[in-house]
């Protein structure tokens, strides 16, 4: 369920992944060790390009630029 919505915040709504993974930073370094489990998994799942035959038109332009910074 989780993966779907990341997916869709990831195609549908171009800069809230950016955000979403600028907060899950600062976050991160706030938890403990044992705490960091389920953010991190987040932020993996934001930061991995989507595969697939129906991608949205330009997002593989779009995630170029965006892992040039």
């Amino acid at each position: 369920m989780s993966q779907m919505i990341l997916n869709y915040i990831k195609t549908r709504m171009l800069s809230l992944p950016v955000c979403i993974v600028a907060w899950l930073c600062s976050y991160i370094n706030m938890l403990s060790e044992e705490a960091r489990t389920k953010p991190l998994s987040i932020l993996q799942q934001l930061i991995q390009p989507l595969q697939g035959d129906s991608l949205p038109q330009y997002y593989s332009e779009r995630f170029v630029n965006l892992s040039l910074y």
